[in-house]
Parts: structure tokens; sequence; C-alpha cells
């Protein structure tokens, strides 16, 4: 899988004290919040490809993924080769591609997907494990009225503030589950990356994020919404009306994101004014 070159400023990775894992080369500098290198190295004396997260964010928990890598049991989960527990930890490349790529360089429809993307996350969400609750984050909290009047939404205020589920379904949540952290082979899932943020949570919001249609993001339409809660539902139940009320809450806060993207403002307004009555 092609990786972007470097478009911002990160730690040299020739520094990091590696134990088992020896550095020859950096061959792309994957999009992500902390700093992520794909690298070629050698593991066991074996060149290998690799991807190097290091914890450059104050919140970063590198801890919470490693563990919950090592504590689950699916075949679509990165191999940790090498680690400090603290700042950094070492994954075996997964040969797989993101939907965007496939979509753009292949025939395949994105809805023939959607079924086996929702019946993954179900089998997450299935998932009985011991572990801690999922961090807060701000896409959990309610945007003030006077935000949503800068964006000419403050008609969705009401419908936030009124509908707000009474109970939250909880069970363990990847907490970041969307395209870009899911690799695929001949329309397969082979993985799901970036677990830093998972945990008890909120079943609900952890589907609507999955689902969420992101600027750029060419797929995850109605017809496609639909049958990823399809395959989602063929393992768990799902409250759908829950699901709308974090969408909404989502796209309330994704609208900020891209504030020069027209075309998206546009699809959120008009998702909005459809959904929230």
């Amino acid at each position: 899988m092609q990786q972007p070159k470097k478009w911002k400023e990160t730690i040299d990775p020739f520094s990091i004290r590696f134990n088992n894992f020896k550095l020859q080369e950096v061959l792309g500098y994957p999009h992500a919040r902390n700093d992520v290198f794909y690298c070629k190295g050698v593991v066991d004396a074996h060149e290998t490809l690799c991807f190097v997260k290091y914890a450059s964010k104050k919140d970063s928990n590198v801890a919470k993924e490693i563990a919950t890598i090592k504590a689950l049991d699916f075949d679509f989960l990165p191999e940790i080769v090498d680690h400090d527990n603290k700042t950094f930890v070492v994954t075996k490349e997964i040969v797989g591609e993101r939907l965007s790529y496939l979509l753009q360089t292949t025939n395949d429809k994105s809805i023939d997907y959607m079924f086996e993307y929702g019946k993954t996350l179900a089998k997450i969400h299935l998932t009985n494990l011991d572990c801690s609750k999922v961090a807060p984050r701000s896409f959990f909290d309610l945007p003030t009225l006077d935000y949503l009047k800068e964006y000419d939404l403050d008609f969705v205020y009401p419908y936030l503030c009124d509908n707000k589920p009474q109970k939250v379904n909880q069970c363990f949540c990847h907490g970041d589950f969307h395209y870009a952290n899911v690799l695929w082979k001949d329309k397969k899932i082979v993985g799901v990356l970036d677990w830093e943020l998972s945990g008890i949570g909120n079943k609900e919001f952890d589907v609507a994020w999955a689902i969420i249609n992101r600027p750029g993001q060419k797929f995850l339409k109605t017809k496609e919404v639909k049958e990823f809660l399809k395959g989602y539902k063929s393992l768990i139940k799902c409250n759908v009306k829950n699901v709308q009320y974090y969408m909404t809450l989502i796209y309330c806060h994704f609208i900020s994101v891209d504030k020069n993207n027209q075309q998206y403002q546009n699809f959120v307004k008009k998702w909005l004014k459809r959904k929230v009555k």
C-alpha cells in the first residue's frame, strides 16, 4: 500500500530506542494523529515492512493499543514485533488496501463491501474483554448554540437537547472504526488498525462513528448505511434511533473540520435537514 510523503514535522524515527526492531529506511508517512512511519527494517534476522507508531501527543495511549491487541483473538489484528509500552509500537505490514483506494482503482461497488464492514464491527462489539472505559472525546459533547449558529445549524439544537438517549448501551468498542483504519483484500477485511481509543463505551456511538461520511469521502450514503446496519444486525441488535442521534451529533462537530469545503458543508446541512424534525 502506497503511503504519503512527509507531510508534517515528526520526531526522527532513528532516534527511537527499539528493542527487537532494526530500522533501515523510512518509506512513507501515513496520515495519523501521532507520528507514524512506514518502514523497512529487520526483525529476527528477516527484512520486514513495518509501521512504527510513536506517541507524539500528550493524551496518546500506546499502552492501551498494545494491551488490547494482545488480549483480542481476531485474524485481522496487527502483529506487534516491538514496543516499549509507553512511547512506541512496531507492527508488521498487513497486505491490504483501504476501501477508498479500491473504489478509485477498481470497478468495485462500495455497497458490496458494506455487509462485511458492519458485520466486522458487530464481531468487535461482541467481545467480552475486561478493560477500562473509552477516554472522553470532544465528539461526545453537545455543541453550544452559539457554535451551531455559526454554521446555520441552530435548528438542530432542540433535537440534540430533547432526544438524547436516556440509556447508553455499553460494550467493548474499537473507538475509531472507520474506513481509514480498515484494510481489505478480495472483499474481506484483513486488517483493523489503531486500537488506541478502544475500551468499554457507547455501542451506538461507535456504530455512528463508523458510518459517518467524512470530508472527501465518496461512499457511505443512504443505501450503503442500510447495508452496513444489515450486516451489523446479522450478529447483534442495534438501536437505530440512537445511532441517528449520534450521527447528528458527530456531523455537527465534523462540519467545522474543513470550513473551506463547501461541498461537504452543503452535504452535512442537507443530511441534517432531512433527518432532524
